[in-house]
């Protein structure tokens, strides 16, 4: 799974404040003043937090006094107590999708049918409103729809 910029980022300010690591000259080690497997001080656990190479991941971690070691951003996270800030995958893309938008509609039809209908015994005639022949309808148009 790929990690965005921003969780990357994030990954590496809390792993340096809870391990208490300064970067080292080049900026792709964090150096930790205490090994989370050994208890050994002295700055012999360092963090890879580079880009990945193919001999190197980013989060992969080793000590060099004990010689334990993590490859992955959970053993990682596992050895320093903080699984809480395991990035959980939240969407599959290569999952099908069920769209139920593309299914057929099992509602009622609506009977939208047009239907001639002769003059209104209201008295009201379309054909006298100045708001109707404004849009372009022709008085030829208003007798044959029903007008509400």
């Amino acid at each position: 799974m790929e990690l965005s910029v921003q969780e990357y980022q994030y990954l590496v300010s809390e792993i340096t404040r809870e391990t208490g690591a300064k970067r080292d000259g080049s900026g792709k080690n964090l150096i930790v003043p205490r090994c989370p497997f050994c208890g050994k001080s002295g700055g012999k656990f360092g963090i890879y937090i580079g880009k990945a190479t193919a001999h190197r991941r980013p989060f992969m971690a080793h000590c060099f006094s004990c010689g334990a070691s993590t490859r992955t951003l959970e053993q990682l996270l596992a050895a320093i107590g903080r699984m809480d800030l395991m990035v959980l995958q939240t969407a599959d893309i290569a999952a099908p999708l069920n769209l139920h938008l593309l299914e057929k509609d099992e509602a009622e039809e609506i009977d939208d049918e047009l239907v001639l209908v002769s003059n209104s015994s209201s008295g009201w005639s379309p054909t006298q409103s100045i708001y109707i022949f404004s849009p372009g309808i022709r008085s030829t148009g208003i007798d044959v729809f029903e007008v509400p």
